[in-house]
């Protein structure tokens, strides 16, 4: 059993840490001015990505998960990441690590940190992995109508702070592998709706270009407690972008709340499933109303051939982003934030 993260966050408002620890796979990404923070394994996976807004400490907004598979030649689908986390379960992955992941940026000994680089191979493919915390300074559009719906769309404004994920396959045998496939999966602790988008919604930034999207949004409703026995309400979107085309997405469940155990137990139904049979139906909007949880998303792109180890054209380089966008915090009581902020997570773990 994991220890109750809600226990070490009221530990670190008691010894005053700037940064809480958190349980679970790798190490942090948080730039300094960063409104949220999270922590990439070896695997390039996060099943911890936090709100650190003044208030809202401890919040989370992922869970289970930011991870990607790759598949090749006919083989299926296999995770990167071996031990998906809340719900928990094994994977199909055959990866093991060679360099574990470590900051790049020159970071260590400081409380805040960039960019990170880990690979993995499983004797087939090589991976490195780049994460990188950006700040854009005026954030990017986030999609949030259904590519096949009519009209122009609506789209909000993220936060400034994006987390760039760059994948570096490299073949390690002597043929050539073909049919590379890159597929990334999201999952959002609270969102209960999801969909595709791939409208052009010009913002002008250096990351203009990532108007391939899948988004995830909902509520916490008990993220603030507003001083007068009640709470404050935030919305987030949850929202990862390329700027390819994808060969394939859909947006669906990752488990149904009042089947599934959401804390232990691979999920009976959902877009994860889709990713291990390489079949993404294509699906752009999902809006269960009963059970209302748990949505996810996933894109693959086919990365087409890659050459035999060490010949022109053996490796293949591919990025994605994963951004947030919130409501405003409002400003109860401090002393009531101070104490309660923790207790939101004992409904996230036991």
């Amino acid at each position: 059993m994991k220890r109750s993260l809600a226990l070490l966050y009221l530990v670190g408002v008691v010894v005053g840490m700037t940064n809480t620890p958190v349980l679970g796979q790798g190490i942090e990404l948080v730039p300094s001015d960063s409104n949220w923070l999270v922590y990439i394994s070896d695997y390039g996976y996060s099943d911890n990505l936090w709100d650190q807004r003044s208030g809202v400490g401890g919040r989370e907004y992922l869970s289970g998960e930011w991870g990607a598979a790759i598949g090749y030649n006919a083989a299926g689908p296999i995770w990167m990441e071996p031990n998906f986390i809340y719900p928990d379960w094994t994977t199909n992955s055959n990866f093991s690590v060679d360099t574990g992941v470590h900051y790049t940026d020159g970071s260590e000994g400081s409380q805040y940190h960039t960019s990170t680089s880990s690979t993995i191979s499983n004797g087939t493919v090589s991976i490195q992995i780049d994460s990188q915390m950006i700040n854009t300074t005026t954030g990017i559009a986030l999609g949030l109508t259904p590519a096949g719906d009519p009209g122009s769309g609506a789209s909000v404004t993220s936060d400034k702070h994006i987390l760039k994920q760059t994948y570096t396959i490299t073949n390690q045998t002597a043929s050539a592998l073909n049919n590379v496939t890159l597929y990334q999966f999201a999952h959002g602790l609270r969102s209960t709706k999801a969909i595709y988008d791939d409208r052009d919604y010009i913002d002008g930034g250096a990351y203009d270009g990532y108007r391939y999207a899948i988004t995830q949004t909902g509520s916490d409703a008990t993220a603030i407690p507003d001083g007068q026995g009640g709470f404050v309400s935030i919305d987030d979107t949850i929202t990862f972008l390329s700027n390819v085309q994808p060969d394939g997405f859909e947006v669906g469940y990752y488990g149904k709340e009042g089947v599934d155990n959401h804390g232990i137990g691979k999920p009976s139904v959902g877009v994860h499933l889709s990713i291990e049979s390489g079949t993404l139906n294509g699906t752009d909007a999902f809006d269960p109303s009963n059970p209302a949880y748990w949505v996810s998303g996933a894109m693959n792109w086919n990365l087409g051939s890659l050459n035999a180890n060490g010949q022109a054209g053996d490796t293949a380089t591919f990025d994605v982003l994963l951004t947030i966008h919130s409501t405003d915090v409002p400003e109860p009581a401090s002393v009531i934030l101070l104490g309660l902020s923790g207790m939101v997570l004992l409904r996230r773990r036991r």
